[in-house]
């Protein structure tokens, strides 16, 4: 295990990491959440619109924003976290609440989703609350470019983002299907995933 705070204390220290595209976010013992790596598209989740789409490259200032770790802010302490290809979340089992920010071109974050306005242009630069998967008892999950997958303390999988190959598993879904799903649904199957606590 490694420090992001000059402290050092136990609560500092990573328990987990998890990597997008050009970025990774790293979960504290204390349950802080740290990125680090490109910006754009809101993948860091701790830089405003204009620093993270429009930094220089060659600016001295803006690589030591981009490559120190750095917290991210508004999330209370997570307990899991989540990276997709451009999108991020942190999972708070204590509050049972899932924050998301990074890129929604499929609504792969889970926010809702504007039909009116360009896919890539749908981006979160600071954590969100995200209603949709509050109270379901999340625990861990994983990302993929424009899908997300959720799983369940009881076992049960989530799916939400872009529907097109089936990728999302959900009955009544054509596979033809290149609509954003932002809201997640069950996957049904005959399986319920073995999952134990603190193993």
């Amino acid at each position: 295990m490694f420090c992001l705070q000059p402290d050092g204390t136990d609560g500092s220290r990573v328990t987990n990491v998890a990597s997008g595209t050009d970025h990774v976010i790293a979960l504290t013992k204390a349950g802080d959440v740290y990125s680090w790596g490109c910006g754009e598209k809101g993948r860091l989740g701790r830089l405003p619109e204009t620093q993270a789409d429009n930094m220089s490259k060659s600016d001295v200032e803006a690589k030591r924003l981009l490559v120190t770790p750095s917290k991210v802010p508004n999330i209370p302490p997570a307990s899991a976290i989540v990276s997709g290809q451009m999108h991020s979340f942190a999972i708070c089992t204590r509050d049972d609440a899932v924050y998301a920010w990074g890129l929604n071109s499929y609504g792969q974050t889970g926010l809702p989703y504007d039909n009116d306005k360009p896919g890539s242009s749908q981006n979160e630069y600071f954590p969100k609350k995200v209603p949709a998967l509050c109270g379901k008892g999340f625990v861990s999950g994983d990302g993929a470019e424009t899908h997300t997958c959720m799983l369940t303390k009881t076992g049960h999988v989530y799916t939400f983002g872009r529907a097109a190959y089936g990728r999302l598993g959900q009955m009544g879904i054509d596979p033809k299907d290149d609509e954003p799903k932002p809201v997640p649904g069950r996957v049904h199957g005959t399986f319920i995933f073995c999952f134990r606590m603190g193993s």
